[in-house]
């Protein structure tokens, strides 16, 4: 759950040459990502089912972009359903 306000200290880092994470800042980052949670559930229950909504479509459309990416870049050059499902080759030297 703290790796999420860590990223921004970690993209900081890439800007800046000489950054150097303290443990103070690993602190606060924890303290924000707490206070604005507990704001959301306290101020922001209305709020709650819209991002539920959210996170379970950007989920879906991951796994159809991923989907997508994967079939368009495989090479086409596949084996047999045969050779998959129904042959055992042997190929770690142990005699069975």
């Amino acid at each position: 759950m703290h790796c999420i306000p860590l990223t921004r200290y970690r993209i900081i880092g890439l800007w800046t040459e000489n950054f150097e994470l303290q443990s103070y800042q690993t602190f606060l980052a924890y303290l924000a990502f707490v206070f604005g949670a507990s704001l959301l559930n306290t101020f922001g229950i209305r709020l709650l089912p819209h991002i539920d909504r959210f996170g379970g479509v950007w989920g879906m459309i991951g796994v159809v972009v991923i989907s997508i990416t994967l079939l368009a870049c495989s090479s086409g050059k596949y084996q047999s359903a045969k050779l998959v499902f129904a042959e055992f080759t042997n190929l770690t030297g142990v005699r069975t």
